[in-house]
């Protein structure tokens, strides 16, 4: 684990409950070009084209990025918001905002925007599942909603018995619900169905690789690649996207 400056007290209460988890490191596979001037706040993929959200003042955006290459493809600039969490559901794409309280969603592959929903507090991290979305707002609780954008339920996770704040980036696996916490390189692997993180992946190895050049080049983004355990795996302003491999997760 990484200390930083920010919210030491919460990150040495998350290490000292985290004692007894199982824990693993991602298998790094390759590593793809990334611009480091990118605020990254969401992956997510469908048939192997990543879509990327940038955040920022006055630089949000959409990226769709050729996983094999990292070439940017397609740059949507997002006026007026700061871009955050991105999802694909049902064919479409859902792209929240931090403190707008907008969600916009977009036709694939050719990102014309089709519809807005809107919805209350902040948006963090946003990923689909079951053909429902699962939203982060920073708090220790994930948002269930329809594609409508109609909340459907709401679910508490915790550590150890311990409320599991500041979460961020998401993504979905069976029945699995992966997350980033802001200023950690820590990902927690959470069950969807009672909110108790499972087991921890250490990401350090790739914090370490991503010759970050200060605080805020936090871990954040995560994309399931539709096969397996893998997964593309970066940080804001990070200068690489990594392709990695994860053990697969014992049953319960």
């Amino acid at each position: 684990m990484v200390f930083s400056l920010r919210y030491p007290r919460k990150r040495v209460l998350r290490y000292l409950a985290s004692f007894g988890l199982d824990r693993v490191r991602p298998r790094i596979i390759r590593e793809i070009p990334h611009e480091s001037d990118i605020v990254t706040q969401g992956l997510a993929s469908l048939n192997g084209v990543l879509y990327e959200s940038a955040g920022g003042e006055g630089k949000s955006a959409l990226r769709r990025i050729n996983s094999e290459t990292g070439i940017v493809e397609t740059t949507l600039p997002i006026r007026d918001v700061w871009s955050e969490g991105i999802a694909v559901c049902q064919g479409r794409l859902y792209q929240l905002t931090y403190r707008s309280g907008r969600c916009f969603v977009y036709s694939l592959p050719e990102l014309s925007k089709c519809d807005e929903y809107e919805y209350r507090g902040e948006g963090w991290g946003l990923s689909s599942i079951n053909d429902e979305l699962v939203m982060s707002d920073g708090s220790d609780v994930l948002r269930f909603y329809s594609p409508q954008f109609e909340l459907r339920k709401s679910l508490p996770v915790t550590l150890n018995s311990h409320p599991l704040t500041m979460m961020n980036d998401l993504a979905c696996v069976g029945d699995r619900v992966l997350v980033n916490v802001l200023y950690e390189s820590n990902i927690y692997e959470i069950s969807a169905v009672s909110g108790r993180v499972e087991r921890l992946i250490d990401a350090s190895e790739l914090v370490r690789r991503s010759r970050r050049r200060n605080v805020d080049a936090v871990l954040n983004g995560i994309a399931h690649m539709g096969v397996g355990q893998r997964f593309v795996l970066t940080g804001k302003h990070w200068e690489t996207l990594f392709e990695v491999e994860l053990p697969e997760p014992q049953s319960s």
